[in-house]
C-alpha cells in the first residue's frame, strides 16, 4: 500500500517508530497518544487523519476500537536459531501434537481424553498437559486445541461439551 502526503508533515517512518515504542510499552494505544508523541519531536503539523492513514498500512495493524481511536499493533517472535520440538516438549506433549493435528487442530475434551488414555497415557498426565502445556489452548467449552499463531481453528465439536 503506498501513502502520498506533503513534505510539510512529519514522516510516516517516524510515526510508525512512535506508535511501535507506544504499543512495546503500554500494549496497545491511541491515534490522539500517537499524535501527541510526533508533535513533541517533529516542528511540521501532524494530525490524527495522517496517523489514521499511516498505521493501517502496516501489515500488523488491528483495531481494538476504532471509534475510539485504540489500536494495536501484534508482533510476530522468532527464535534464532529455531527451536527443536524433542528438546522442549515433554512425551505427553510430543503425544498429543499428532492427535490435535489429525482432528484438524482442536477436539472435544471427551474424544481427546478417549483417545490419549486408549494409548496408554494416565489420566493425570492427560489433565495435567491440558491445563498446563504451553502448546495447548482451550478455544471453547471443552474444545482443546494446539496454539495456533494469527487466529484460532474453527472449532467443530459443540460448545456445550464439557470437561470431566
Amino acid at each position: 500500500m503506498r501513502l502520498v502526503h506533503p513534505r510539510d508533515i512529519p514522516s510516516v517512518a517516524r510515526i510508525i517508530h512512535i506508535a511501535r515504542r507506544l504499543i512495546s510499552r503500554w500494549g496497545m494505544a491511541t491515534l490522539s497518544k500517537v499524535v501527541a508523541e510526533v508533535r513533541k519531536v517533529e516542528s511540521y503539523r501532524c494530525d490524527r487523519k495522517l496517523v489514521a492513514s499511516a498505521l493501517p498500512c502496516l501489515g500488523d495493524f488491528h483495531w481494538l476500537e476504532q471509534s475510539a481511536g485504540w489500536f494495536w499493533l501484534s508482533d510476530t517472535i522468532e527464535a534464532t536459531p529455531g527451536i527443536n520440538p524433542v528438546e522442549v516438549l515433554t512425551q505427553a506433549e510430543s503425544s498429543v501434537v499428532p492427535i490435535l493435528s489429525e482432528h484438524g487442530g482442536t477436539i472435544g475434551v471427551s474424544e481427546f481424553r478417549s483417545v490419549c488414555l486408549g494409548m496408554g497415557m494416565n489420566r493425570r498426565t492427560f489433565y495435567a498437559c491440558l491445563t498446563h502445556s504451553p502448546i495447548i489452548s482451550e478455544y471453547a467449552r471443552g474444545v482443546f486445541g494446539l496454539i495456533r499463531l494469527g487466529k484460532k481453528p474453527s472449532c467443530r465439536v459443540p460448545a456445550t461439551e464439557t470437561a470431566s
